[in-house]
């Protein structure tokens, strides 16, 4: 199956999913945070995260049992577009666009969006507490919360968006490594997450986890390339948001650090790494994050 075949197949499952959540109206104030959470995430996105989490789990379990990591599922993307309506404000990347129309604050007001990204963070943990119980253990759901709080915190998502808006291109001191370090923690962690938190719930062999790992932060550092690129090449509808952000803001990236060629090389480094790394699964199905991976690293040609 082709990640095109792939995502046509899942993502109606996870966008239900998703707006399960946010379909009760309220008859106050609050209305108006419901409608931006829901505008939030009813947007056109790729859902690459929550597919990643579908494609783990098919690893070890059939298709028709796919109800079983929805939770998980829809709680990655709740913490994502939490991060992108954060990333999007004033104070941090002041972008208009986001996944093709306006962003939360530039819709709701500065005010709301704030309260919306603080929402689905609260709101995804709840899922994660509550709605895994039926059909995971409570130690394995714990484990994985801890996890997921790892991913977002301060060695995780958000210590990387701090090290992301304290330097530009003009930061001598900043290093190539951090470079990588900035992404890893910002991007990679996540999409790392998305991969080994299938197997967490199952309480899967540690060496398996070990080396999913090693491929979902691999997958994350490559994505991450690419987005890079996309920023110079990539046209308002193709990438959903404001092209060249990141060259009239001075941000450092892989290709104002290293030039574009230099930045598709590293890119088809990270992309032989996770080859690599998949390899390593032995007899697992890896076929679907496989095509993932593919289309990550395609995206830009």
């Amino acid at each position: 199956m082709s990640f095109l075949d792939f995502s046509s197949q899942y993502k109606p499952i996870i966008n239900d999913s998703i707006l399960s959540y946010c379909q009760r109206r309220l008859d106050d104030s609050r209305e108006l945070l419901r409608e931006s959470i829901q505008y939030t995430l009813s947007s056109d996105a790729k859902r690459i995260r929550p597919l990643l989490s579908i494609a783990s789990f098919l690893m070890m379990n059939d298709s028709k049992d796919i109800k079983r990591i929805m939770p998980f599922s829809v709680a990655l993307e709740m913490f994502h577009t939490y991060s992108l309506i954060h990333d999007d404000l004033p104070s941090m990347d002041n972008d208009d666009y986001r996944r093709g129309r306006l962003t939360c604050h530039k819709k709701f007001g500065e005010d709301i969006a704030v309260l919306t990204g603080d929402i689905l963070n609260t709101i995804a943990y709840e899922i994660l507490a509550r709605d895994l119980k039926e059909h995971y253990s409570s130690d394995s759901i714990l484990d994985l919360i801890s996890e997921v709080s790892h991913a977002l915190g301060i060695n995780g998502m958000v210590g990387g968006q701090v090290i992301d808006i304290k330097s530009t291109n003009n930061s001598s001191s900043f290093f190539k490594s951090n470079l990588s370090k900035m992404h890893q923690l910002k991007t990679g962690k996540v999409i790392m997450l998305s991969v080994v938190g299938p197997f967490i719930l199952q309480n899967f062999d540690q060496d398996m986890i070990a080396k999913l790992r090693v491929f979902g932060e691999s997958l994350g550092l490559l994505f991450q390339i690419t987005d890079d690129l996309l920023d110079v090449t990539g046209t308002k509808e193709q990438i959903g948001k404001s092209p060249l952000k990141d060259e009239n803001q001075n941000k450092l990236t892989y290709v104002s650090l290293y030039g574009f060629e230099s930045a598709k090389k590293l890119a088809s480094q990270e992309y032989e790494k996770s080859l690599n790394s998949l390899s390593e699964l032995g007899k697992m199905k890896t076929d679907n994050l496989h095509n993932i991976l593919e289309f990550v690293y395609k995206r830009t040609y």
